[in-house]
């Protein structure tokens, strides 16, 4: 009885790629494609399976656009920190 594993075929994109010392990139690229649908599903709060559903090309709006948003929320504060700091200065 033959079982099917997943990612065992050599057809698999996980093993097309190699690097300059002849390993498989796969597992390095699943392991980065396995963070990127988490880190969207934790900043826009919904399920990771339907983040799994989206192109790769959506992934990679989502993680600019989450990026963004993350960088101007982090001015906004450091510069609030920064007034904050100033008035007690005063």
């Amino acid at each position: 009885m033959i079982l099917s594993l997943p990612f065992v075929s050599l057809l698999n994109f996980l093993y097309q790629r190699y690097d300059d010392k002849g390993n498989p990139t796969g597992p390095k690229r699943f392991k980065e494609i396995i963070e990127e649908c988490w880190f969207i599903s934790k900043n826009i709060n919904t399920s990771y399976t339907d983040i799994l559903q989206i192109s790769p090309l959506e992934r990679k709006y989502l993680i600019d656009t989450i990026k963004e948003s993350n960088r101007i929320e982090k001015e906004e504060w450091d510069k609030a920190i920064r007034e904050s700091k100033e008035r007690h200065k005063k």
